[in-house]
């Protein structure tokens, strides 16, 4: 049996006469338009947190243990590789470095980088195995070619390695260009404490995402409607005029309305993280399309959103029926009027 409405239930009447009806509070379901305007301002301000509090939190992150541990293993294999280097700007890519160098200078650097990283053994199980497949980017089969699909490299009379005859700096320069991009990084990329430290480093950022969001829709969403307790309003939601009631008709309840909050924030906004959106589209879909505009933490946690602009919005049953008794003893008489 569902339980009936104080606020709009009929009182007893004898069977003989017709059911009198009390007061009803009545409110209009609030217009999509006002509602979406409303979340716009409160997702203004919640952008505003979450860059502050993102911010905080790149502070915050280089002087955790397991960061800094993951950070300094990062760079110090980027630098032993020899394929990074340090500048100004920090650790970066040998050829972001040389990029604007001459030629000769730069193909040189990236010879000595690329010779010194395929002999290092942190990369490759022998020194012998990288320098072969090293050699085997610039002869061979699997060599590395240029537009004209013609190797940069080829052997002497003693079996060694030179550059063929006709090929310039500048066009060599694409070769080395080439096998770093192409090949380099790739191998740097299977040393798996290399991997290692950058999927910790990768995942604290990732991680950091959803906490900084959900950290940020707390002040707007949680604790400014507390505050505002009677409607339990956003600041969107109090300047259109919109507030969120209980299926009584009354403000919703500080602990009722910490449920709907945390429904809100860990199914549709946490698992959107990581479930493509899903439960934030189906949560909008009922808000536009459902008969009584309920979102999926409003239909789950039995709340409405209304128009509250020409309607008072009461806390109590004791409260409506106090304000109703209040109007009813009120009695305006019209003066006498003499012609």
């Amino acid at each position: 049996m569902s339980e009936e409405n104080p606020l709009t239930k009929e009182s007893a009447a004898p069977a003989n006469e017709p059911p009198v009806q009390t007061n009803e509070v009545v409110f209009e379901k609030a217009p999509l338009s006002k509602r979406l305007l409303a979340f716009l301002c409160d997702l203004a301000v919640t952008l505003v947190l979450v860059a502050l509090f993102a911010w905080l939190g790149s502070l915050v992150l280089p002087h955790l243990d397991f960061y800094r541990s993951a950070g300094a293993t990062f760079d110090n294999l980027q630098l032993n590789s020899g394929l990074y280097v340090s500048s100004d700007s920090g650790i970066v890519k040998i050829e972001k470095k040389y990029a604007s160098s001459e030629a000769v200078i730069a193909n040189d650097a990236y010879e000595k980088a690329l010779s010194s990283f395929y002999s290092n053994t942190l990369f490759f199980e022998t020194a012998e195995k990288g320098q072969e497949i090293y050699r085997g980017q610039k002869i061979g089969n699997s060599a590395i070619v240029d537009s004209n699909h013609e190797t940069y490299w080829t052997l002497d009379s003693a079996n060694e390695v030179l550059v063929k005859d006709g090929v310039t700096p500048a066009h060599l320069n694409s070769f080395y260009i080439s096998a770093l991009n192409d090949y380099g990084y790739s191998y740097l990329n299977n040393n798996s404490d290399y991997v290692h430290a950058s999927r910790i480093l990768t995942l604290s950022y990732l991680f950091m995402i959803p906490i900084v969001v959900d950290i940020s829709l707390i002040p707007v969403f949680l604790v400014i409607p507390l505050c505002l307790h009677r409607g339990k309003k956003t600041l969107g939601k109090a300047i259109f005029k919109l507030a969120v009631l209980d299926r009584r008709g009354l403000s919703v309840r500080p602990w009722h309305y910490v449920l709907r909050f945390l429904f809100f924030l860990f199914v549709e906004i946490d698992l959107s993280f990581f479930g493509a959106g899903i439960p934030l589209i189906v949560s909008f879909s009922m808000l536009a399309f459902s008969q009584r505009g309920q979102s999926l933490h409003d239909y789950v946690c039995n709340t409405y959103v209304v128009d509250a602009s020409s309607q008072s919005i009461y806390l109590s049953e004791a409260e409506y029926f106090s304000a109703q008794e209040k109007i009813e003893k009120i009695d305006i008489h019209k003066p006498n009027e003499t012609f």
